[in-house]
């Protein structure tokens, strides 16, 4: 009878342990990915100059990145050395410093 406790008592502990981790990486995923939320870059989509939301990494099929503003600019319009920058990304660090480098962008070749 003491051993059937017992190794009930163990399997409740294991199942409780099992459930705390759980409930610890879930929180860290959560938390890594509130986090991904408030970075921003400049990059292309398909033929325009883009805000995006998110980070350049994708975990799987889930991207980390979602498109936050279309600024209107075509990428035709910038010099070949700014194409290539935004082709590649240009990492932000907040939306303001994303639209300053929209801005510079604008200034120098892009028009709306």
């Amino acid at each position: 009878e003491e051993d059937r406790r017992r190794a009930r008592r163990r399997r409740i502990g294991w199942i409780v342990g099992l459930l705390v981790v759980l409930a610890i990486i879930a929180g860290g995923l959560f938390a890594a990915y509130s986090w991904t939320q408030t970075r921003y870059f400049v990059g292309a989509d398909q033929d325009s100059v883009v805000i995006y939301r998110g980070i350049q990494q994708s975990l799987g099929p889930v991207s980390l990145s979602s498109v936050y503003q279309d600024t209107g600019i075509p990428l035709d319009s910038l010099t070949e050395f700014d194409q290539q920058m935004v082709h590649d990304t240009i990492s932000a660090g907040s939306l303001q410093d994303a639209e300053r480098i929209v801005d510079r962008l604008r200034a120098t070749g892009g028009s709306e």
